[in-house]
């Protein structure tokens, strides 16, 4: 799928700014990697590799200092240590690193620019209702994901009780045939 890269995905990693709490992360690395869709990111992201198309990110992306991402995003927080183009709406805040470059329009409540980063482009401040609207998105999102998983679980018992029902079938029909032969 990918050539030259390598892609982990969901492992416990320990974020060094919280207090200790482990959160899901997928990675996506590579020094040739290039994807390109619309994605939809449950938790945190790290990107240190092309990425093109538009990402609603529950968690936090993190674009590493080899990553070049060119997309809409929508997030609550992120940090860029590498390119970024594009569109995005963070509920929380965005930090450009020393190595950040940045140039597209930003809608968030707070706004770093480590020295040394650099911004071009139009910055918004997000409201509350702006805020509540983004957080409503993103439960029903979750919401939409537990519930569809919910819905495939559910289908695949029907199924398998279906296929149980229809071997009792074939049995009461094996059994009504060996009562024809003797």
């Amino acid at each position: 799928m990918f050539k030259d890269e390598e892609t982990e995905k969901n492992f416990d990693s320990r974020d060094p700014n919280s207090s200790g709490e482990s959160r899901s992360l997928m990675s996506i690395k590579g020094d040739s990697a290039s994807i390109e869709g619309n994605f939809e990111i449950s938790e945190s992201i790290e990107v240190d590799c092309e990425v093109k198309g538009s990402m609603n990110i529950n968690g936090q992306i993190t674009i590493l200092s080899e990553g070049h991402v060119s997309a809409d995003i929508k997030t609550k927080d992120a940090e860029i240590l590498g390119r970024y183009e594009g569109s995005m709406e963070a509920s929380g805040k965005v930090e450009i690193k020393e190595t950040g470059l940045v140039d597209g329009s930003i809608k968030t409540d707070s706004l770093i620019i480590n020295q040394g980063g650099i911004f071009s482009g139009n910055v918004e401040r997000m409201t509350k209702n702006d805020k509540n609207r983004s957080n409503n998105n993103q439960l029903e999102t979750a919401i939409g994901e537990e519930e569809e998983a919910g819905d495939n679980q559910m289908e695949s018992a029907e199924e398998e009780e279906a296929g149980d029902n229809q071997l009792e079938s074939a049995e009461d029909e094996d059994d009504d045939d060996m009562r024809f032969e003797e």
